[in-house]
């Protein structure tokens, strides 16, 4: 399972409609300065317009045939600097290609592959690099 590094003094933004998920990262992700967490594609597309986040976190199918995909656009649209780091973290392969073609520098990460770490410091560096 790979870490995934993230500053408590960080904004993260989460939009999934899995309650599991959505109670993942709020466990995880607790101890940050501002967590916001959405559960469909209109309330997320409003949140993102309206605030600035340093990470956002995807799912794809939000059921009832919702998507993230009006979101995944309007972060396109902004400056790198607003997106600096966007993850995909859909269950659906089609999903996350959908998703990766908008925003080709998201990072892709399913559920259960992956631990958030809360730390001030960079990421370790691998020994030997």
């Amino acid at each position: 399972m790979k870490n995934l590094y993230i500053n408590p003094a960080s904004r993260v933004f989460v939009c999934d409609d899995t309650p599991y998920r959505l109670q993942f990262f709020e466990q995880a992700l607790r101890n940050v300065a501002l967590l916001k967490l959405s559960n469909n594609a209109q309330e997320g597309l409003r949140v993102v317009r309206e605030t600035a986040f340093d990470y956002y976190f995807l799912d794809y199918d939000l059921g009832g045939g919702s998507t993230t995909t009006d979101i995944a656009l309007s972060l396109a649209s902004l400056p790198k600097t607003r997106r600096r780091h966007v993850v995909i973290h859909s269950a659906s392969c089609v999903g996350r290609q959908a998703l990766k073609a908008i925003l080709p520098s998201a990072r892709i990460a399913e559920i259960g592959t992956f631990q958030i770490v809360l730390s001030r410091k960079r990421k370790p560096e691998a020994a030997g690099k």
